[in-house]
Formats: C-alpha cells, sequence, structure tokens
C-alpha cells in the first residue's frame, strides 16, 4: 500500500485499504466492537481520499474513526477533526466545518496545549481556515479576528516574524479581508509583510512572491493610487509570465490590468501636463 501511494498508484492503494479494511473487520469481530485497528485503517484511508479529492467517501472515513474513538482527547483526534474540517470546507458546508476546526482546537488546547511546533501550527491553521469560510460568507469583521488570533501563536512558535511562510499566509490572509473591509493602508501594509517573508524564503523569482505584487497591486488599484498599482503588477507580469505561461488566465488578467493603466496614467497626466509626451 505505501508503495503504491509513493508510485501514484491512487486507485490501486484505496483498493488495498478496503481489503484491509475488510480483514480488520473479520479479525475483531465486526465494526461494532470499534476497534483500534479497523479505525487506523479509516483514518489513513481518509487521508489519502482527502489527498485525492474524494471529499464526501475522505468525510464518511473520518466520521468513522472519530465513532470509534470513544471520546478520546488526543492530538489524532484533534487531528481527525481537522480533516474532517477540510472536508467539510471543500464541500461547501461551511457550519459544519468551522464547527470541525473548533473542535480541532478545543481538544488540541486541552491534550496538549500550544506549545510546540507542531501543536501551535495546528491551532494557528484552524484559525486561518475559520477566518478564510467567515470572508467567504461576506464576515469580513469576524474573519479578520481568527486571523488576528492565528498570527500570534505563528510568531510565537517561528520565533520570530521573518521565519516562517505558514505566516506569510496569515499576512496575505489578513491581507485579503482588510481589502475586502476597504482598509486599503491596513491592507497594504500586511501583503508587504506576507512579500518580505516570501522574497526572503524564495529570492524574487518566484510564484508567491508576484502572488504578493498581485495582490499590493489589487489594493492600490482598488484605492485609487494608479501608478504604485501599475508598478506592482508589471513587477508580477513577468514572473507569472515565466512560470505560468503566455494564456494563462493570471498573467492575461496582469497583461490588460498593465494595458489598462498605462493608458489611464497617461491620459490623467496628459490632462493635467497637456504639453508633457507619452513614457
Amino acid at each position: 500500500n505505501a508503495l503504491a501511494q509513493k508510485d501514484g498508484k491512487y486507485d490501486e492503494s484505496i483498493k488495498m485499504f478496503r481489503q484491509v479494511l475488510k480483514i480488520a473487520i473479520e479479525l475483531t469481530g465486526g465494526e461494532e466492537n470499534k476497534h483500534e485497528s479497523v479505525a487506523s485503517v479509516y483514518r489513513n484511508m481518509g487521508v489519502v481520499l482527502l489527498q485525492h479529492e474524494k471529499y464526501d467517501e475522505a468525510k464518511e472515513a473520518f466520521q468513522k474513526t472519530l465513532s470509534m474513538q470513544q471520546g478520546k482527547v488526543d492530538d489524532d483526534t484533534a487531528t481527525l477533526y481537522f480533516n474532517l474540517g477540510s472536508c467539510f470546507w471543500k464541500l461547501k458546508k461551511h457550519d459544519e466545518a468551522i464547527e470541525s476546526y473548533k473542535k480541532a482546537i478545543w481538544i488540541q488546547v486541552e491534550s496538549s496545549g500550544v506549545d510546540g511546533f507542531q501543536h501551535g501550527c495546528m491551532i494557528a491553521n484552524c484559525y486561518n481556515n475559520i477566518g478564510l469560510i467567515l470572508n467567504e460568507q461576506g464576515k469580513g469583521e469576524e474573519a479578520l479576528e481568527m486571523h488576528e488570533k492565528a498570527l500570534p501563536i505563528l510568531i510565537d512558535v517561528h520565533g520570530s516574524s521573518e521565519d516562517s511562510l505558514i505566516l506569510s499566509e496569515t499576512y496575505n490572509n489578513m491581507g485579503g479581508v482588510l481589502t475586502s473591509l476597504g482598509k486599503y493602508d491596513q491592507a497594504l501594509k500586511r501583503h508587504r509583510q506576507a512579500l518580505e517573508i516570501r522574497v526572503k524564503e524564495h529570492g524574487e523569482r518566484h510564484p508567491t512572491v508576484a502572488r504578493s505584487y498581485h495582490n499590493m497591486g489589487a489594493v492600490l488599484e482598488k484605492d485609487h493610487k494608479w501608478e504604485e498599482a501599475l508598478e506592482m503588477y508589471r513587477e508580477a507580469y513577468p514572473i507569472h509570465l515565466e512560470f505560468h505561461g503566455a494564456g494563462n488566465s493570471l498573467v492575461e488578467e496582469e497583461r490588460e490590468k498593465i494595458e489598462m493603466l498605462d493608458r489611464h496614467v497617461w491620459e490623467l497626466r496628459r490632462a493635467f501636463c497637456p504639453h508633457k509626451p507619452r513614457g
């Protein structure tokens, strides 16, 4: 089974899991006995199903595992609720996803607290995911509150605000929420913080760096700062073109933005300085 997963043979892997599950159920006297070995097979199968975007089946596997956990409060149970929340989120069942993430947080805090890299990241990821869901629902202020809860945990876990790509995602998420709330100066600050981390970790020529430039351009455009927005899109465009190629939707969007803003800036300059040549 492990070799099948390593070789990318997803169907074969799931088939093996189902065979092992059948044997485990028979050897333990039936599923109703809630034996740990059966729960383990369901849990591992759920992870593979989730990785391959079979969200309904993964959800059922995680729910089966939890029904056999008999109220355990430990790290494994917290991870199960996190994975279950991810299934619900992908299935657009937002309330169930939020409930699952909140259970994961509670169990993680009760079992191990927030100390340590793994425990802290788990809780911060839950808060971030809840924030993303709330933002999708148009609940910007509540979403921002969740990201603000994640932020100090991540800074504490990593010891420095400059060392974590996960932290850059949190800054990026906060920037998106603040943009939707019309708080453009604060949004720009968060996107800049994300950019600094990404440049430090990846260098200038990386898709996530380009995405930060793009996001900053979008904020500046909404704030009617056309020249600054144009500059950001011009930073993003060649990087995205290099990695995604011409014809990519994001690349085409940026090309169109550059053409539109370039024309708009030129027209504004001509309006205020009619004798100044273009360029």
